[in-house]
């Protein structure tokens, strides 16, 4: 067909095969250039860092971390807050009850004290009334307590052992310096120590006799008594006291008789102490 006698209405108009859309592959013209590449993904704000990895969010990542703090939330809507200085009355209460706090002082007490003591260590009423006070002042539980309590009796045994190995081995010093001072006299000195000690109404027993010099005090003034002066060794202290308060009251001859008639509150006083020597 000549085109160039086509009527004028007629030339916009094209073939069909020039405009038709593609809608098959097949008809489709593979480009023989690449085509661009996507521009790389945007973190979201929301997103923390460590749920954002190669450019993708981890959502599975994301989900469990939700799920244990869904876990964490329930856990600690079961649980009591630790108290402050604006805790109310009853918030207090509840924490204590929590811990097993009791409702007074006095009901650690039980717990403090045990059912037996070890050698050579004292149940202090007073002190363990006051560990009470501090304890239920600090909301302290009283199995706590109670493992605290043992910790201290089993220092206070140590410190008594070792206190009691050191009185040893002092009086072991001081026997072997007597020893070394007196020879062979030795067992008499002692003896005379002994006997000025009753004399005085002082028990030889007394912890002062651990001192050597305090021995050798009692000797010298042994030495300066008249023998019949001095009581036997086997007397006992009791007894030569209360025989000195009777002799201050009813031996004219005694010095200190006199005195005690006229009222002197000293001489009184000595035969007071005299008479309650056990």
């Amino acid at each position: 067909m000549d085109t160039s006698t086509a009527p004028a209405g007629d030339a916009a108009i094209t073939p069909a095969s020039e405009t038709a859309p593609v809608t098959s592959l097949l008809e489709a013209t593979p480009s023989s250039e690449p085509s661009a590449p996507a521009a790389p993904a945007e973190k979201p704000e929301w997103l923390p860092d460590n749920f954002w990895r190669e450019g993708q969010a981890d959502y599975q990542a994301l989900a469990k971390s939700y799920r244990g703090m869904q876990e964490i939330l329930g856990r600690k809507s079961q649980s009591v807050l630790v108290p402050n200085e604006k805790s109310k009355p009853e918030e207090i209460a509840e924490f204590r009850k929590a811990l097993g706090v009791p409702e007074s002082p006095d009901d650690y007490l039980k717990s403090l004290k045990p059912e037996a003591l070890p050698e050579g260590v004292q149940f202090d009423e007073a002190m363990a009334k006051q560990a009470a006070q501090l304890a239920h002042k600090h909301n302290i539980p009283p199995a706590a307590m109670k493992e605290l309590a043992a910790l201290q009796i089993g220092q206070v045994q140590a410190m008594a052992q070792a206190s009691e190995q050191m009185v040893i081995q002092q009086l072991q010093a001081g026997k072997e310096q007597l020893q070394s001072e007196y020879g062979e006299k030795f067992g008499e000195k002692l003896d005379l120590a002994k006997r000025a000690a009753i004399t005085a109404g002082i028990d030889p027993t007394a912890r002062g006799f651990a001192d050597p010099a305090m021995v050798k005090l009692a000797v010298w003034a042994a030495e300066q008594i008249a023998e019949d002066k001095l009581v036997s060794a086997n007397a006992s202290p009791m007894q030569v006291g209360k025989d000195r308060a009777l002799d201050i009251i009813g031996n004219p001859e005694n010095p200190l008789h006199r005195r005690y008639q006229e009222g002197d509150e000293d001489v009184v006083r000595q035969v007071r102490s005299y008479l309650s020597q056990r």
